[in-house]
Formats: C-alpha cells, structure tokens, sequence
C-alpha cells in the first residue's frame, strides 16, 4: 500500500460520506491510543480534523485500509450528534458521567463499525 493510494481512498470516502468541505490533515505520527490502528480528530466547531495511522498501514490489505478509512471518518459525521449528546455531561453526576460516557462511546464504536463495514461491502459491489 502506497500513500498515494491511502490518500486516494480518503478522498474517496471523504465525497461519498458528503465531507468534502473538511479539510481533513492526515498527520505521520502514530495514534494517542498504541492500541487504535488508526485515529481523527475532529476540531470541536469548524470542519477540520487530523487522521492518524498506525505504522502498520502500509502492509495493510486495500480493503481492509478502506474499512479503517470509513470507521474514522464515520466519526466526523457523527461529530455534531456527538457533542449534543455531550451537552448533558456537565448535567450529571460524577458516576453518572463515567456510565454515560462508557455506555456512549461502547454504542458509538459498534454502530461506527457496523456501518463502516456494510458501506465498503456495498462499495466493493458497485
């Protein structure tokens, strides 16, 4: 896998999931989270993030590049729904924050995986 065809698959979903107004850096530094194959960074108000990969993407399979591509730009359409939902954070208790934040990002992750994966399926057909 070349950078260029990295690059070309986050161009590809950027239009196909209407972010094409982002400006979306891909940073070559590895993710916060030694565990994560790869992370983004939405800014918090304008349309802007950083994507990270792990090191380990160049010998990553196309398809595979592509559903780790998807999974992390899924988490800059679901930026806004997001931050409304943590608007009631500063409302809750301190144990109420940790289940909540737990419960939301465990539900987040598993509803990003699953479209993800059916979206690059879908892609791969057409």
């Amino acid at each position: 896998m070349t950078e260029k065809q990295r690059n070309d698959v986050v161009r590809k979903w950027k239009k196909n999931l209407q972010l094409d107004h982002w400006l979306i850096e891909i940073v070559d530094e590895e993710p916060d989270n030694p565990a994560a194959l790869a992370s983004v960074m939405p800014a918090e108000s304008y349309d802007r993030a950083s994507l990270r990969f792990s090191s380990t993407w160049v010998d990553w399979p196309a398809p595979f590049l592509e559903r780790v591509v998807v999974h992390e730009l899924l988490h800059i359409v679901f930026r806004d729904l997001v931050e409304a939902e943590q608007s009631i954070y500063d409302a809750l208790s301190h144990d109420a924050r940790v289940l909540y934040s737990r419960r939301l990002d465990h539900e987040l992750e598993g509803v990003i995986d699953r479209l993800a994966e059916r979206f690059v399926e879908v892609s791969s057909r057409t």
